[in-house]
This record gives structure tokens, C-alpha cells and sequence, in this order.
């Protein structure tokens, strides 16, 4: 299989990817996800990326547990994900109060476990949850994010960064969950 890439699309991926990744520390290895990123990788057809692109994934203990029991990629976190930590009553403190500032149940509850934890980076579909995220002192990043950090340690090739990166913008500009 072949790929032609227009300019624009070539820019990108020459241009503005180096950019991006320059700006991305290469030896992430350590991810905290929100639930609802899984479920956006399963649904592009690809639940086994985030596993293979970072060494330590976790997500808060609840979600864990939800995940495992009813998702459709229950088999990648109980392979994939290495902790399922506890939040106390400060980070669900923190959590109630996000949840007033406009951020989702799995929004606020990643963002308040992932604070204090030894983990690089925490993946969240929602720009404005990034930002929130930010604010507190944690490097947020994005699926597409995740998408450029695979592709730099050519866990994907170009074709299926292209592919995927072509899901999740389609999905943004069309009211998707993917930002």
C-alpha cells in the first residue's frame, strides 16, 4: 500500500509533527488515562496503542474497576494497565470541585488522582480539561498527542498515523469527543 500526502496534510506531518514533537518529551513513559481515551483508541481500532507506546499506564481505581467490568476494551486494560490508584479524601475533594467548574466525572477524577503521582503525562480528550490540568501543574496532552509520541517511537507507521490522526480530527470537527 501506497500513500500520497497533499500539502497541506504533508506540512503537517513534516512541518507542524516536528513542531508538536519538539515540544513532546520523546522519553514519556509514564501516562495517566482518562477512561474515556481507551474507549476512543478501541473505537479507532487501535486499543492496543497506548499500551505500546508507554511503559506505565494508570488510571484511577474506580475506573479500573468500571473498565474491566463493562467496556469493550477490558482485555487491554487488564493487559496493559500497570496501577490502579486510590483516591483519598483530599483528591476527591478536589474531584467534587472540578466536577462544579464544568469537567466530567472521568475528567475531574483523573486529573484529582493524577496529582502527587510519579506518572509524565496524563492523557485527556477534552481541551478544556487539558487546560485544567495545566493550571494544576500537570502536562496534559491530547490523543493526537499520544498519536505523534507512537509515531516517534515508530509504534505505527506513517500510514496509520495518518489514518488514525484523519478518526480523530474527522470526529473533532463533526462535534466528536476528540480535541
Amino acid at each position: 500500500m501506497s500513500l500520497t500526502l497533499g500539502g497541506a496534510l504533508s506540512s503537517f506531518l513534516f512541518g507542524g509533527a516536528a513542531a508538536i514533537g519538539s515540544a513532546v518529551n520523546p522519553v514519556v513513559t509514564r501516562v495517566f488515562v482518562e477512561p474515556e481515551v481507551l474507549r476512543v483508541f478501541t473505537a479507532a481500532g487501535a486499543p492496543w496503542l497506548i499500551g505500546y507506546t508507554y511503559d506505565d499506564i494508570a488510571m484511577e481505581e474506580d475506573f479500573c474497576a468500571a473498565s474491566l467490568d463493562t467496556e469493550p476494551e477490558s482485555l487491554y486494560v487488564k493487559a496493559e494497565l500497570t496501577a490502579c490508584l486510590k483516591t483519598g479524601d483530599e483528591e476527591a475533594a478536589l474531584a467534587a470541585k472540578l466536577l462544579e467548574l464544568g469537567l466530567t466525572v472521568g475528567e475531574a477524577s483523573t486529573i484529582s488522582a493524577a496529582l502527587g503521582t510519579p506518572h509524565d503525562r496524563v492523557i485527556l480528550l477534552r481541551e478544556e480539561a487539558r487546560e485544567m490540568a495545566r493550571r494544576l501543574g500537570l502536562n496534559p496532552t491530547s490523543p493526537v498527542g499520544v498519536l505523534v509520541d507512537a509515531f516517534q517511537k515508530d509504534v505505527i507507521t506513517l500510514e496509520e498515523f495518518v489514518r488514525l490522526f484523519g478518526l480523530f480530527t474527522e470526529d473533532s470537527s463533526s462535534g466528536g469527543a476528540v480535541e
